[in-house]
């Protein structure tokens, strides 16, 4: 389950949404994660900040995947590995707070992918895609990547019908519902 969290109100991205709206965000995400973790799953989340001629189309999205936890520990190299070949700067910064102090106003790509494993559990660790002409489908490159499904870099590949979608919609919102 592939879920995108997004304000109502049309911002552009992360790095420029008001405080009370990367709160708001920072607490969908965290009922996510939490559902994640009920399946012991990890998860990884990106954004992509490519201003848009069509400002309309310039909306954040942070795509919240789950990853298995056998495939956790891959997270970071395939990160990396992808970047580099990319020939682009991947940027390592404290947590999510810091994206914009981390980017100004440049165009990214924020990635937060499982980390370390500790006794406290896994770590997620927060990076930033710098440079260049960024991919568009970096981020959905990367996560199929990482979960080994090639197949799903083309969204039309993963399309559900429509009373697929009604029902996943369905059981989401309920969850999220018990989740408060």
């Amino acid at each position: 389950l592939h879920c995108m969290v997004l304000p109502t109100k049309h911002l552009p991205c992360f790095a420029q949404a008001p405080d009370d709206v990367q709160a708001a965000i920072h607490e969908n995400v965290a009922k996510v994660s939490a559902l994640f973790r009920e399946a012991d799953m990890d998860y990884a989340l990106f954004e992509r900040w490519i201003p848009m001629r069509n400002t309309q189309a310039n909306h954040m999205q942070l795509h919240v995947v789950p990853v298995p936890q056998s495939r956790s520990s891959a997270a970071r190299e395939t990160l990396e590995e992808s970047v580099k070949k990319a020939g682009l700067t991947l940027k390592r910064i404290e947590r999510i707070s810091h994206l914009e102090e981390a980017v100004g106003d440049a165009n990214y790509w924020y990635f937060a992918v499982p980390g370390d494993n500790s006794a406290r559990g896994r770590t997620l660790e927060h990076y930033v895609v710098l440079g260049g002409r960024l991919p568009l489908n970096m981020g959905r490159e990367i996560v199929c990547d990482l979960l080994g499904c090639s197949e799903k870099v083309d969204w039309r590949e993963c399309q559900l019908t429509e009373e697929q979608e009604t029902k996943a919609a369905n059981v989401l919102r309920q969850t999220m519902k018990q989740l408060g």
